[in-house]
């Protein structure tokens, strides 16, 4: 069974995103976007070969699209690790 855990980084990202729905819409639009958003999470645990890898945050990273949303995870020895969860537009640029 796969171990789910966030990373502190990602922690405020989460935040983030739930005062920004919040305030642009009403509290039932927020538990209905919440709720899509833990059911695709869910779906990348479940099959994290899904996830594309990417080198430009750290070697082991892979990334999801969710909407308009990349999650940037790793998984290791039966560990999910959500790493970020990022507006399109905040994702890194890629190193040189």
């Amino acid at each position: 069974m796969v171990t789910p855990r966030i990373s502190n980084v990602a922690r405020p990202d989460l935040s983030t995103i739930w005062d920004h729905t919040e305030g642009c819409w009403h509290c039932a639009k927020v538990d209905i976007y919440v709720h899509v958003r833990y059911t695709a999470v869910m779906g990348v645990i479940g099959m994290p070969e899904r996830g594309r890898h990417v080198e430009q945050m750290q070697k082991g990273f892979l990334r999801h699209v969710i909407g308009t949303h990349l999650l940037y995870f790793a998984v290791s020895d039966g560990d999910f690790t959500l790493v970020r969860d990022l507006y399109k537009r905040m994702a890194p640029a890629p190193r040189p």
